[in-house]
C-alpha cells in the first residue's frame, strides 16, 4: 500500500517537509552468490508547501544496519536507508550577488561560474575546482592582466594595480594551486574545500564588480558634516484627548 504523505527533502524548500506520494515503484533484489538482499523504492513526490514535483530513490540492504533508539535506554538494529533526490538540493548557494547581475558585467565569467557551482552541487569537485580556476583566469584578464601571462604574473599585476592586497594574493594562489592540482594531478577536494574556493572567488568578483557601486549608493545617502539629519516622517502631532476622557464611564471629575 502506498503511503499517502511522507517526510522528504524538497529541492525547492531545501528542507524536510510533508510530501504527497504521487507514484511508487519497488524493486527487491538478492545477490546471486551471497546472502545479501536489498530494496530500492522509486517515488514521485509533490511538496505540500510549494507544490514542487520531484523524484526520490530510497535504497537499503541487509548489510547496512544502524542502531535506532526506541526507548530511554533501548536500542535496536534497523536497515540504513540512503535517499537520492532529483533535482538535487544545492549544496552551495551564492548570496553575494546573482548570476544574472554578473552576466550584465561579464557574461563569459557568469556562464563559467554557473557551471562551476553546478559541478559543486552535483558532487563533481574535480570539475568544480578546475572551473573555479578558469573563472579567476577570466576575471584577472578583465581586471587588466595580460591573457598570456602565467597565473603568478597575473596575481602580481593585480597586486601592483591595487586590485588585491598581499594577503589576498596569497589566498588566490591557493585557489589557483587547487585548480591546477585537480586538472593535472587528479586531486579531488572535499566539498568544504570547494565551498571555500567559491567563497574566495565570489569575494573578489563582488569587490570588483559590485562593491564600489554599493559604496557610492550608500555615500549619497549619508548627510554631510554639519548638516541636519532628516527626520523620517516628520514630527508626530500632539493629540488632545481631554474631550475623550470626559466621556469615559466611571472617570472621576476634576475638582
Amino acid at each position: 500500500m502506498i503511503e499517502d504523505v511522507k517526510k522528504a527533502l524538497c529541492p525547492e524548500c531545501q528542507k524536510q517537509v510533508n510530501c504527497k506520494v504521487l507514484h511508487q515503484h519497488k524493486v527487491s533484489w538478492a545477490h546471486p552468490d551471497a546472502d545479501i538482499q536489498g530494496l530500492d523504492v522509486y517515488e514521485i513526490l509533490c511538496c505540500q508547501g510549494c507544490d514542487e514535483v520531484f523524484f526520490c530513490k530510497e535504497s537499503s540492504n541487509s548489510e547496512d544496519l544502524v542502531d535506532v533508539q526506541v526507548g530511554f535506554d533501548e536500542w535496536e538494529a534497523d536497515y540504513y536507508v540512503s535517499s537520492t533526490y532529483w533535482p538535487s538540493t544545492p549544496k552551495y548557494v551564492n548570496n553575494a550577488f546573482t548570476l544574472d547581475s554578473l552576466a550584465r558585467k561579464n557574461f563569459e565569467l557568469s556562464e563559467m561560474l554557473k557551471d562551476s557551482i553546478r559541478a559543486a552541487n552535483e558532487d563533481m569537485p574535480v570539475l568544480a575546482a578546475i572551473g573555479i580556476r578558469t573563472c579567476f583566469d577570466i576575471l584577472s584578464v578583465d581586471m587588466g592582466a595580460a591573457p598570456n601571462d602565467s597565473f603568478a604574473d597575473k596575481l602580481e599585476t593585480l597586486r601592483k594595480e591595487g586590485f588585491i592586497g598581499g594577503k589576498q594574493k596569497g589566498r588566490l594562489s591557493v585557489l589557483i594551486d587547487a585548480g591546477s592540482a585537480a586538472a593535472h594531478r587528479g586531486w579531488k577536494p572535499r566539498p568544504t574545500a570547494v565551498a571555500m574556493l567559491l567563497d574566495l572567488l565570489n569575494g573578489v568578483i563582488q569587490e570588483h564588480y559590485f562593491l564600489q557601486e554599493e559604496i557610492d549608493q550608500l555615500k549619497s545617502k549619508i548627510p554631510e558634516k554639519g548638516g541636519k539629519v532628516p527626520k523620517f516622517g516628520g514630527q508626530a502631532p500632539k493629540l488632545d484627548l481631554s474631550a475623550e476622557y470626559k466621556n469615559l464611564p466611571g472617570l472621576p471629575s476634576k475638582t
